[in-house]
């Protein structure tokens, strides 16, 4: 510039369904002048990680010491990392990436969650509204290297609000993958379905509809169900 820079600010922000626009502000440090370098590092220890998948955006505004404002264009990338090689299977409005399992690893996981979101179309009327992108790692450990803070006993996680599912499926747990992704699609929609900022699902009900969307409870927790009738020792609805 002509003229002394003074302030430089950075705005960024997530693609995703809120209450209301959120734009984070950050101020680098930087030497004033007619020539300055800045930066920022966006530290998500602190903050918490981004879904994978997620679209971040920024833009910087630069003020000289006359109060004159640039603003710069927008810029956004894909918050995913560069140590898996992703391919990607699409269709009905479902994005399928992984990078391991071979060939028809992919395809073959990708028909089953289109055949599942199906089925719940039919069943319920619940169906996808917009792209969805479901991001299958090599196994659970791949999968939480990717966020941070979460229960070492996660196998995936949906983000109903970026239309993202990640999970860790190993080729020999394709069939636990299957009854997973519907059910990790289903938080996605009943999310969408519900999306207020008065209040949320409870936390019993998203999870038994995303156990229906799975097609039902499996054998072990049924025995565990008809246990807790046989004694008396269900929860109360109210509980």
């Amino acid at each position: 510039s002509s003229v002394q820079i003074d302030r430089v600010v950075i705005e960024y922000g997530v693609d995703q369904l809120t209450c209301g626009k959120v734009i984070a502000e950050a101020f680098p440090t930087f030497t004033p002048g007619t020539d300055v370098d800045a930066a920022w590092i966006w530290e998500m220890k602190q903050t918490g990680s981004q879904p994978p998948g997620s679209n971040i955006w920024w833009r910087w505004h630069v003020t000289d010491k006359d109060g004159h404002e640039s603003v710069t264009e927008q810029k956004s990338i894909v918050w995913l990392d560069n140590q898996h090689p992703w391919k990607t299977d699409s269709g009905s409005l479902l994005n399928l990436h992984w990078y391991s399992g071979g060939s028809t690893f992919g395809p073959e996981l990708h028909d089953s969650a289109v055949k599942s979101l199906g089925d719940l179309a039919a069943s319920t009327g619940l169906q996808l509204d917009a792209p969805t992108d479901l991001y299958i790692y090599a196994d659970t450990q791949d999968m939480r290297d990717a966020v941070l803070y979460e229960p070492g006993w996660t196998g995936g996680l949906a983000y109903p609000d970026h239309n993202i599912v990640i999970i860790g499926i190993a080729p020999d747990q394709i069939d636990w993958g299957k009854r997973t992704e519907a059910h990790e699609l289903t938080h996605v929609l009943v999310g969408h379905l519900t999306f207020s900022c008065l209040g949320d699902v409870p936390t019993w009900l998203n999870e038994g509809l995303a156990v229906y969307g799975e097609g039902g409870p499996e054998s072990s927790t049924l025995a565990q169900f008809d246990d807790a009738v046989k004694n008396d020792t269900l929860i109360s609805v109210r509980s």
